[in-house]
Protein backbone atom coordinates (compact mmCIF):
# COMPACT_ATOMS: atom_id res chain seq x y z
CA UNK A 1 0.00 0.00 0.00
CA UNK A 2 1.47 3.35 -0.99
CA UNK A 3 0.64 6.89 -0.10
CA UNK A 4 0.86 7.76 -3.77
CA UNK A 5 -2.27 5.72 -4.40
CA UNK A 6 -4.31 8.14 -2.31
CA UNK A 7 -3.70 10.98 -4.72
CA UNK A 8 -0.87 12.48 -2.69
CA UNK A 9 1.96 13.89 -4.76
CA UNK A 10 4.92 11.48 -4.80
CA UNK A 11 7.97 12.25 -6.91
CA UNK A 12 11.28 10.43 -7.25
CA UNK A 13 14.30 12.47 -6.22
CA UNK A 14 18.06 12.24 -6.33
CA UNK A 15 19.26 11.88 -2.76
CA UNK A 16 21.09 15.09 -2.12
CA UNK A 17 21.23 17.67 0.63
CA UNK A 18 19.92 15.17 3.20
CA UNK A 19 19.19 16.85 6.52
CA UNK A 20 20.73 15.93 9.86
CA UNK A 21 17.60 13.92 10.71
CA UNK A 22 18.27 11.33 8.02
CA UNK A 23 19.36 7.85 9.05
CA UNK A 24 16.51 7.32 11.53
CA UNK A 25 14.83 3.93 11.55
CA UNK A 26 12.00 3.51 9.03
CA UNK A 27 8.47 4.02 10.38
CA UNK A 28 4.98 3.62 8.98
CA UNK A 29 3.51 6.83 7.53
CA UNK A 30 -0.25 7.13 6.99
CA UNK A 31 -2.40 9.59 5.06
CA UNK A 32 -5.18 11.62 6.72
CA UNK A 33 -7.91 9.22 5.56
CA UNK A 34 -6.19 6.25 7.21
CA UNK A 35 -6.58 4.20 4.03
CA UNK A 36 -3.03 4.36 2.72
CA UNK A 37 0.34 3.89 4.38
CA UNK A 38 3.99 3.31 3.55
CA UNK A 39 7.05 2.24 5.51
CA UNK A 40 9.81 4.75 4.94
CA UNK A 41 12.71 6.62 6.51
CA UNK A 42 12.44 10.35 7.10
CA UNK A 43 14.85 12.39 4.95
CA UNK A 44 13.88 16.05 5.29
CA UNK A 45 11.01 18.50 5.30
CA UNK A 46 11.04 21.48 2.95
CA UNK A 47 8.45 23.95 1.66
CA UNK A 48 5.47 22.03 2.97
CA UNK A 49 6.69 18.66 1.69
CA UNK A 50 8.17 15.78 3.64
CA UNK A 51 10.73 13.65 1.80
CA UNK A 52 10.68 9.94 2.63
CA UNK A 53 13.02 7.13 1.60
CA UNK A 54 10.94 3.99 0.97
CA UNK A 55 12.04 0.94 2.94
CA UNK A 56 11.37 -1.52 0.12
CA UNK A 57 13.35 -0.04 -2.77
CA UNK A 58 15.14 3.06 -1.45
CA UNK A 59 13.18 5.46 -3.70
CA UNK A 60 12.75 8.94 -2.21
CA UNK A 61 9.28 10.44 -2.50
CA UNK A 62 7.77 13.79 -1.55
CA UNK A 63 4.41 14.03 0.21
CA UNK A 64 2.50 17.20 1.21
CA UNK A 65 2.62 17.49 4.99
CA UNK A 66 -1.00 18.66 5.22
CA UNK A 67 -2.18 15.35 3.74
CA UNK A 68 -0.51 13.20 6.40
CA UNK A 69 -2.24 11.75 9.46
CA UNK A 70 -2.34 13.75 12.69
CA UNK A 71 0.17 11.33 14.25
CA UNK A 72 2.66 11.91 11.43
CA UNK A 73 2.21 15.69 11.53
CA UNK A 74 2.79 15.59 15.29
CA UNK A 75 5.92 13.48 14.72
CA UNK A 76 7.25 16.08 12.27
CA UNK A 77 6.34 18.97 14.57
CA UNK A 78 8.32 17.41 17.42
CA UNK A 79 11.30 16.91 15.15
CA UNK A 80 11.16 20.47 13.89
CA UNK A 81 11.21 21.91 17.43
CA UNK A 82 13.89 19.59 18.81
CA UNK A 83 17.44 20.93 18.75
CA UNK A 84 20.50 18.70 18.46
CA UNK A 85 22.46 18.49 21.69
CA UNK A 86 25.78 20.35 21.55
CA UNK A 87 28.89 18.21 21.57
CA UNK A 88 30.62 18.37 24.97
CA UNK A 89 33.98 20.10 25.15
CA UNK A 90 36.89 19.19 27.38
CA UNK A 91 36.00 21.95 29.87
CA UNK A 92 32.22 21.71 29.80
CA UNK A 93 29.59 19.33 31.09
CA UNK A 94 27.01 18.14 28.55
CA UNK A 95 23.38 18.55 29.52
CA UNK A 96 20.58 16.59 27.90
CA UNK A 97 18.42 18.36 25.35
CA UNK A 98 15.17 19.53 26.88
CA UNK A 99 13.05 17.58 24.42
CA UNK A 100 15.12 14.39 24.43
CA UNK A 101 13.20 11.17 25.12
CA UNK A 102 13.69 9.64 28.53
CA UNK A 103 13.56 6.00 29.57
CA UNK A 104 13.20 2.95 27.35
CA UNK A 105 11.35 3.26 24.01
CA UNK A 106 7.68 2.37 24.20
CA UNK A 107 7.02 -1.24 23.12
CA UNK A 108 4.24 0.26 20.97
CA UNK A 109 6.54 2.81 19.41
CA UNK A 110 4.55 2.89 16.16
CA UNK A 111 2.02 5.14 17.95
CA UNK A 112 4.53 6.89 20.25
CA UNK A 113 4.38 10.08 18.17
CA UNK A 114 6.75 12.14 20.33
CA UNK A 115 9.16 9.25 20.97
CA UNK A 116 9.29 9.84 24.73
CA UNK A 117 8.84 6.17 25.65
CA UNK A 118 5.32 6.65 27.02
CA UNK A 119 1.90 6.68 25.41
CA UNK A 120 -0.34 9.62 26.25
CA UNK A 121 -4.12 9.36 26.20
CA UNK A 122 -4.25 10.94 22.73
CA UNK A 123 -1.58 8.55 21.41
CA UNK A 124 -3.52 5.60 22.85
CA UNK A 125 -6.68 6.91 21.15
CA UNK A 126 -4.73 7.04 17.90
CA UNK A 127 -3.96 3.33 18.38
CA UNK A 128 -7.68 2.60 18.21
CA UNK A 129 -7.91 4.45 14.91
CA UNK A 130 -5.20 2.34 13.24
CA UNK A 131 -7.31 -0.81 12.78
CA UNK A 132 -8.46 0.02 9.26
CA UNK A 133 -4.93 0.85 8.13
CA UNK A 134 -3.46 -2.37 9.53
CA UNK A 135 -6.27 -4.58 8.19
CA UNK A 136 -4.77 -4.93 4.72
CA UNK A 137 -6.98 -7.82 3.56
CA UNK A 138 -10.13 -6.07 4.89
CA UNK A 139 -11.45 -9.15 6.70
CA UNK A 140 -12.25 -7.20 9.91
CA UNK A 141 -9.48 -9.02 11.79
CA UNK A 142 -5.76 -8.45 12.28
CA UNK A 143 -3.67 -11.58 11.77
CA UNK A 144 -0.07 -12.07 12.86
CA UNK A 145 1.29 -11.06 9.43
CA UNK A 146 -0.63 -7.75 9.51
CA UNK A 147 0.49 -7.06 13.08
CA UNK A 148 4.16 -7.58 12.17
CA UNK A 149 4.27 -4.07 10.69
CA UNK A 150 3.78 -2.66 14.21
CA UNK A 151 6.93 -4.39 15.53
CA UNK A 152 4.81 -5.38 18.54
CA UNK A 153 2.68 -8.26 17.24
CA UNK A 154 3.04 -10.52 20.27
CA UNK A 155 2.36 -7.75 22.77
CA UNK A 156 -0.80 -6.68 20.93
CA UNK A 157 -2.02 -10.29 20.75
CA UNK A 158 -1.44 -10.71 24.49
CA UNK A 159 -3.30 -7.48 25.25
CA UNK A 160 -6.25 -7.84 22.88
CA UNK A 161 -6.76 -11.42 21.63
CA UNK A 162 -9.54 -12.34 24.06
CA UNK A 163 -10.47 -15.69 22.46
CA UNK A 164 -6.91 -16.88 21.83
CA UNK A 165 -7.30 -17.46 18.08
CA UNK A 166 -4.13 -15.47 17.23
CA UNK A 167 -6.22 -12.77 15.57
CA UNK A 168 -7.57 -9.45 16.83
CA UNK A 169 -11.11 -8.68 15.71
CA UNK A 170 -12.47 -5.17 15.32
CA UNK A 171 -14.38 -5.62 18.60
CA UNK A 172 -11.27 -6.83 20.47
CA UNK A 173 -9.27 -3.90 19.08
CA UNK A 174 -11.98 -1.47 20.21
CA UNK A 175 -11.91 -2.97 23.70
CA UNK A 176 -8.14 -2.51 23.86
CA UNK A 177 -8.33 1.12 22.76
CA UNK A 178 -10.88 1.82 25.53
CA UNK A 179 -8.70 0.32 28.29
CA UNK A 180 -6.45 3.34 28.97
CA UNK A 181 -7.77 4.02 32.50
CA UNK A 182 -7.47 0.36 33.50
CA UNK A 183 -3.92 0.00 32.17
CA UNK A 184 -2.71 3.31 33.66
CA UNK A 185 -2.01 1.82 37.09
CA UNK A 186 0.20 4.74 38.16
CA UNK A 187 -2.55 7.23 37.20
CA UNK A 188 -0.08 9.60 35.56
CA UNK A 189 -2.08 9.82 32.30
CA UNK A 190 0.63 7.91 30.43
CA UNK A 191 1.32 4.24 29.72
CA UNK A 192 4.92 3.12 30.02
CA UNK A 193 6.58 -0.17 29.14
CA UNK A 194 6.22 -1.59 32.65
CA UNK A 195 2.46 -1.02 32.68
CA UNK A 196 2.02 -2.59 29.24
CA UNK A 197 4.20 -5.56 30.19
CA UNK A 198 2.21 -6.11 33.39
CA UNK A 199 -1.08 -5.95 31.48
CA UNK A 200 0.24 -8.41 28.89
CA UNK A 201 1.32 -10.82 31.62
CA UNK A 202 -2.15 -10.70 33.17
CA UNK A 203 -3.82 -11.15 29.79
CA UNK A 204 -1.76 -14.27 29.08
CA UNK A 205 -3.87 -16.02 31.71
CA UNK A 206 -7.08 -14.80 30.12
CA UNK A 207 -10.18 -16.92 30.61
CA UNK A 208 -12.61 -17.84 27.87
CA UNK A 209 -16.31 -17.70 28.68
CA UNK A 210 -16.63 -21.46 28.78
CA UNK A 211 -13.67 -21.77 31.18
CA UNK A 212 -14.89 -19.28 33.78
CA UNK A 213 -18.68 -19.25 33.83
CA UNK A 214 -19.83 -22.53 32.26
CA UNK A 215 -19.22 -26.22 32.78
CA UNK A 216 -17.24 -28.34 30.35
CA UNK A 217 -20.55 -29.75 29.14
CA UNK A 218 -24.11 -28.56 29.59
CA UNK A 219 -25.49 -25.20 30.73
CA UNK A 220 -24.81 -23.41 34.00
CA UNK A 221 -27.42 -21.10 35.55
CA UNK A 222 -26.55 -17.90 37.40
CA UNK A 223 -29.27 -16.19 39.46
CA UNK A 224 -29.33 -12.86 41.21
CA UNK A 225 -30.36 -9.27 40.62
CA UNK A 226 -29.79 -6.20 38.49
CA UNK A 227 -29.58 -3.14 40.71
CA UNK A 228 -32.83 -1.23 40.36
CA UNK A 229 -34.53 -3.79 38.09
CA UNK A 230 -35.17 -6.92 40.16
CA UNK A 231 -34.29 -10.60 39.91
CA UNK A 232 -32.73 -12.16 36.83
CA UNK A 233 -31.42 -15.48 35.57
CA UNK A 234 -28.55 -16.02 33.12
CA UNK A 235 -28.05 -19.38 31.43
CA UNK A 236 -24.51 -19.92 30.12
CA UNK A 237 -23.54 -22.62 27.65
CA UNK A 238 -19.99 -22.33 26.33
CA UNK A 239 -19.69 -18.69 25.26
CA UNK A 240 -23.46 -18.34 24.73
CA UNK A 241 -25.57 -16.45 27.26
CA UNK A 242 -29.36 -16.12 27.60
CA UNK A 243 -31.00 -13.77 30.11
CA UNK A 244 -34.48 -13.61 31.63
CA UNK A 245 -36.18 -11.58 34.31
CA UNK A 246 -37.50 -13.63 37.24
CA UNK A 247 -40.59 -13.19 39.38
CA UNK A 248 -42.71 -15.08 41.88
CA UNK A 249 -44.31 -17.07 39.06
CA UNK A 250 -41.07 -18.12 37.38
CA UNK A 251 -39.23 -16.90 34.27
CA UNK A 252 -40.55 -13.64 32.86
CA UNK A 253 -39.56 -11.26 30.08
CA UNK A 254 -36.51 -12.17 28.01
CA UNK A 255 -33.42 -10.00 28.41
CA UNK A 256 -32.05 -11.25 25.10
CA UNK A 257 -29.26 -13.62 24.15
CA UNK A 258 -25.80 -13.38 22.69
CA UNK A 259 -22.15 -14.33 23.05
CA UNK A 260 -19.57 -13.10 25.53
CA UNK A 261 -15.81 -12.96 26.02
CA UNK A 262 -13.73 -12.48 29.15
CA UNK A 263 -10.20 -11.26 29.72
CA UNK A 264 -8.11 -11.10 32.86
CA UNK A 265 -7.09 -13.82 35.29
CA UNK A 266 -10.53 -15.36 35.80
CA UNK A 267 -11.06 -13.34 38.99
CA UNK A 268 -11.02 -9.77 37.70
CA UNK A 269 -11.09 -8.28 34.22
CA UNK A 270 -13.31 -7.31 31.31
CA UNK A 271 -16.46 -9.20 30.32
CA UNK A 272 -18.18 -8.10 27.12
CA UNK A 273 -21.36 -9.34 25.46
CA UNK A 274 -22.72 -9.05 21.92
CA UNK A 275 -26.46 -9.40 21.25
CA UNK A 276 -27.14 -12.03 18.58
CA UNK A 277 -30.91 -11.65 18.31
CA UNK A 278 -33.75 -9.21 18.87
CA UNK A 279 -33.94 -5.45 18.25
CA UNK A 280 -30.47 -4.93 19.77
CA UNK A 281 -28.82 -7.53 17.54
CA UNK A 282 -25.20 -6.65 16.85
CA UNK A 283 -24.86 -4.26 19.79
CA UNK A 284 -21.77 -4.72 21.94
CA UNK A 285 -22.06 -4.18 25.69
CA UNK A 286 -18.70 -3.60 27.37
CA UNK A 287 -18.30 -4.54 31.01
CA UNK A 288 -16.05 -5.43 33.94
CA UNK A 289 -16.37 -8.41 36.25
CA UNK A 290 -15.28 -9.77 39.62
CA UNK A 291 -15.56 -13.52 40.20
CA UNK A 292 -15.12 -14.97 43.68
CA UNK A 293 -16.01 -18.64 43.95
CA UNK A 294 -19.69 -18.98 43.05
CA UNK A 295 -20.39 -15.23 43.14
CA UNK A 296 -20.16 -13.07 40.02
CA UNK A 297 -20.37 -9.27 40.04
CA UNK A 298 -20.78 -7.94 36.51
CA UNK A 299 -21.16 -4.27 35.62
CA UNK A 300 -22.00 -3.72 31.95
CA UNK A 301 -22.98 -0.67 29.89
CA UNK A 302 -25.88 -0.61 27.44
CA UNK A 303 -24.22 2.28 25.61
CA UNK A 304 -22.27 1.06 22.61
CA UNK A 305 -18.53 1.67 23.02
CA UNK A 306 -18.56 2.69 26.70
CA UNK A 307 -17.02 0.58 29.48
CA UNK A 308 -17.87 1.09 33.17
CA UNK A 309 -14.92 2.15 35.30
CA UNK A 310 -16.36 1.10 38.68
CA UNK A 311 -18.77 -1.50 40.02
CA UNK A 312 -21.74 0.84 40.29
CA UNK A 313 -25.10 1.06 38.54
CA UNK A 314 -26.71 4.09 36.93
CA UNK A 315 -25.88 6.37 34.02
CA UNK A 316 -26.53 3.57 31.55
CA UNK A 317 -24.59 0.94 33.54
CA UNK A 318 -26.20 -2.23 34.87
CA UNK A 319 -24.76 -3.77 38.05
CA UNK A 320 -25.52 -7.48 38.42
CA UNK A 321 -24.73 -9.65 41.43
CA UNK A 322 -25.22 -13.34 40.62
CA UNK A 323 -24.74 -16.71 42.29
CA UNK A 324 -23.99 -19.94 40.47
CA UNK A 325 -26.94 -22.33 40.89
CA UNK A 326 -26.18 -25.87 42.07
CA UNK A 327 -25.76 -28.33 39.20
CA UNK A 328 -28.62 -30.90 39.17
Amino acid sequence: MRLAHSGLVAVSLLIAGVSSWAGAAPRTWTDASGKFSIKAEFVEIKEGQVYLKKADDGEVIAVPVNQLSAIDRNFLANRSTAKPAAKPTADSTATPAANAPTGEPSPLKFVDADGNGKLSRSEWTALGQRFRTLDEDKDAALGEAELESTDAAELLLQLADADGDRKITRNEWAQLSQSFNRLDTTKDSALDGDELAAAAKTSQSRASGSASLAASSGPIVWRGSIEGRGQIELTVTGNQIVGREMGPGGPGRSLGSGTFTMTGDGRLGNMDAVYTDGPQRGQTCLGIYRLEGNTLVWCVSNRNGRRPQTFAGGNGDWLMTLTRAPTP
